[in-house]
């Protein structure tokens, strides 16, 4: 939430200078508002906002920049409960629109982390928030890395030992230890897996982005639609892939133990662990695909 004394005070910011226009466009109405002017033409409002697909982040980062040094605080506790997508295409639509705004922020002049004016705690805040969209491409990795041991047979880490795989457990185990008193009563299991499995919109979105493709505010639907299974069938095609990929490696694999072929069975155990835990993150999105109801 936001006070409204504050967005007006980026009216006078982002203003646009309308009068040049009038030679240019057609104005059908015109409206005089608070401290700026609004034109209604054809084809799209011209008004003192910047209308930007990510309208929040965006204006939260103009305002912790503004002059007048508006400053947030985070509510504890739940003022009002919101819809989520119910179908696997209106996901579809909400993250691709929230990957890709993020995304233009950060090719934008307004990336937080040059901008002028905002501190270095709220630097660090809204970097994290980019990061993790960029974080699809070494999901990409994760999700590749059996896959490649699988075909190849070449260990994704060349100092992998035993010693090592005991190691890598135990921190492993420390880490997931850790998390769950952090968020001690909620659940991460589900937000974790779709954080994997989304890296295909966040990769879309990247190049959507980068080779300045037309970004559509495709507003997230508030009722059930239709199942669409060609639809569904795009968006999870590249999860099927690395599901399929793995399966066959895995059968592969097993054939070569099957007749002595094999360099390095450890390798193979670890990997196969490696393994399900890609099938397992990526199986919830899969399975909605298929919901019919």
């Amino acid at each position: 939430m936001h006070r409204r004394k504050a967005l007006e005070s980026l009216i006078t910011d982002n203003q646009v200078d309308l009068m040049k226009l009038d030679s240019v466009i057609e104005v059908e109405h015109e409206h005089v508002i608070k401290k700026g002017l609004l034109k209604q033409t054809k084809n799209k409002t011209i008004g003192p906002f910047i209308h930007h697909i990510s309208e929040d982040i965006y204006t939260s980062i103009l305002l912790h920049a503004n002059a007048n040094q508006w400053q947030s605080y985070q509510h504890p506790n739940p003022e009002c409960k919101m819809l989520s997508p119910q179908t696997l295409t209106a996901y579809d639509k909400q993250f691709s629109r929230y990957a890709e705004g993020t995304f233009s922020i950060f090719f934008s002049r307004n990336n937080p982390i040059i901008k002028k004016g905002l501190t270095l705690w709220q630097r660090i805040a809204y970097g994290e928030t980019l990061y993790s969209y960029f974080s699809a491409f070494w999901i990409l990795i994760f999700l590749l890395s059996p896959i490649i041991f699988y075909f190849t047979l070449i260990p994704p880490l060349k100092s992998f030992s035993f010693d090592f795989f005991l190691r890598f457990i135990i921190l492993n185990i420390l880490s997931q230890v850790l998390t769950l008193f952090a968020y001690w009563g909620i659940s991460t299991k589900r937000s974790d897996q779709y954080f994997i499995a989304g890296f295909w919109l966040k990769i879309r979105a990247f190049f959507k982005v980068l080779l300045r493709k037309e970004i559509k505010f495709n507003t997230t639907s508030k009722v059930k639609e239709e199942i669409n299974f060609n639809e569904n069938l795009k968006i999870i095609a590249p999860h099927l892939f690395i599901v399929i990929l793995t399966l066959i490696g895995f059968s592969y694999n097993c054939y070569l133990l099957y007749n002595n072929q094999h360099p390095s069975v450890s390798a193979f155990v670890a990997n196969n662990i490696w393994a399900v835990y890609n099938i397992y993150q990526l199986s919830p999105i899969i399975r909605a695909s298929f919901i019919k109801e």
